[in-house]
């Protein structure tokens, strides 16, 4: 049986394939990512300011992370406080709703010790 030299080649040729993404801007910046690196095209000026945008969204991100992990942790013998608001009146799309969903929490709520000195208002 004799094979083509397309068949040898053609795991090597689809091995070789890799992950990228592209996103262009209406300045005219791309940014692309090929295996996890990020690059950039388009006029330099502007690719710099991109740069410059997200590197302080992504040092706004860390520092929120950091804020997160320092922050005072709620005793475990301390009780969860869950505030529910539901749909007001004053959304006139959701005014046929608001009887229903408030019945439903009242009897989701209904079997939960902790709920039951809650109040609800009406």
């Amino acid at each position: 049986m004799r094979l083509s030299p397309l068949l040898l080649s053609a795991p090597l040729i689809l091995g070789g394939c890799a992950s990228v993404q592209k996103t262009c801007y209406g300045d005219g910046v791309c940014r692309v990512e090929r295996d996890g690196v990020v690059s950039w095209e388009g006029p330099p000026d502007k690719v710099a300011a991109r740069q410059g945008a997200a590197q302080s969204a992504a040092d706004a991100q860390k520092r929120v992370d950091e804020a997160y992990l320092q922050a005072p942790k709620r005793p475990a013998s301390e009780p969860i406080r869950l505030v529910l608001i539901g749909p007001t009146t004053e959304s006139p799309e959701l005014a046929p709703l608001t009887t229903t969903y408030r019945q439903m929490l009242e009897q989701a709520l209904q079997g939960d010790p902790a709920s039951s000195s809650c109040p609800t208002r009406r």
